[in-house]
């Protein structure tokens, strides 16, 4: 019913939801955010908004709830693609005071779940552990992976479903609600996407000039927008970004490549001799630009790198004629 680029734009999905009489939608969390911190009227006249895909920023629901043109019923969705593909749903009754846990939800109908602790024994009523689903929408595994399957896939002494193990780490409030604090892995998900840390940091270091890479995740701007942020280690200057990107950009998918990278002499360490990444976040490190790039641009197109330059926090001269404003 909606085209993409309809969707995208939140006056002609407005426009749209006017003139065809949607009453009920579902939106990534991304989008979600984006629509309502531009217009906060735009879903009036849905009876459902449901939306997921990443943790949910509670300022952006509180605009929302608070306003007279919100939908009838506001639902936060959660579930992986395995389960194909709600598990657990929450609906907004009221506005979230601020700062109070976003929940993920509860059981939908022939969907379970189960809340373990390290041992995969399960933990009884308020407390914090993985979350394992279960239940007829469970899928078979992974085509083509036994080995993959066998380790999300699981059976326990203890119940006689096939089990999956989600790897996100989450905590049931004392109304039977879960809230989603974290992942047991460097899994993050971005705009619906998941990413491994991971994989991200050992492509960065088949890089001759790179030494040592980390990926952390940043939030930037009203929302929550999330941010992928590349920490390398070098014994030598590293060559202009764009030929970072490019390195990147020939192994990974566009939604995998950082948004920001900085050099660093030394990553902090624990004391086991792994990166302190919780230390690393908290340090106040200048993000690398391509300076040495262009001049001689013609009128319209330096007006133009000045708002690109306004907008993504950096100077005009990292930008070029030929850059793409995305992937910068």
């Amino acid at each position: 019913i909606v085209e993409r680029d309809i969707a995208l734009d939140h006056r002609r999905l407005k426009a749209k939801i006017a003139e065809t009489g949607i009453t009920t939608m579902f939106l990534t969390t991304g989008l979600f955010n984006q629509h309502v911190l531009t217009d906060v009227g735009v879903f009036a006249g849905l009876k459902h908004l449901l939306f997921g895909g990443e943790a949910a920023a509670g300022d952006v629901i509180r605009r929302l709830m608070a306003s007279a043109e919100r939908p009838r019923h506001l639902i936060h969705c959660y579930g992986p693609t395995e389960n194909t593909t709600f598990s657990l749903t929450h609906e907004f009754a009221d506005v979230p005071a601020d700062g109070a846990p976003i929940p993920i939800g509860r059981d939908i109908a022939n969907s379970g779940s189960v809340l373990v602790d390290d041992t995969l024994n399960p933990i009884d009523g308020a407390g914090q552990g993985e979350l394992l689903l279960s239940g007829p929408g469970l899928a078979l595994g992974y085509f083509g992976d036994a080995e993959r399957t066998g380790e999300k896939f699981i059976r326990t002494a203890w119940s006689n479903e096939v089990l999956y193990r989600t790897g996100d780490i989450v905590r049931r409030l004392p109304d039977g609600n879960y809230v989603f604090t974290g992942r047991v892995d460097n899994q993050v998900k971005i705009r619906g996407h998941r990413i491994e840390l991971e994989e991200i940091e050992n492509v960065l270091t088949t890089h001759p000039a790179v030494d040592g890479a980390v990926i952390l995740v940043s939030e930037d701007g009203a929302g929550g927008t999330k941010l992928l942020s590349a920490y390398l280690q070098s014994a030598s200057e590293l060559p202009p970004v764009r030929q970072i990107r490019a390195h990147l950009a020939g192994k990974l998918p566009a939604y995998m490549i950082p948004s920001r990278f900085c050099q660093v002499e030394q990553f902090p360490l624990l004391s086991m001799d792994k990166v302190d990444r919780a230390a690393l976040a908290g340090m106040q490190f200048e993000a690398l630009e391509d300076t040495d790039q262009h001049t001689g641009f013609t009128g319209n197109e330096e007006v133009i790198a000045e708002i690109w330059a306004r907008q993504l926090k950096c100077s005009v001269a990292a930008i070029g004629p030929d850059d793409s404003f995305f992937d910068l």
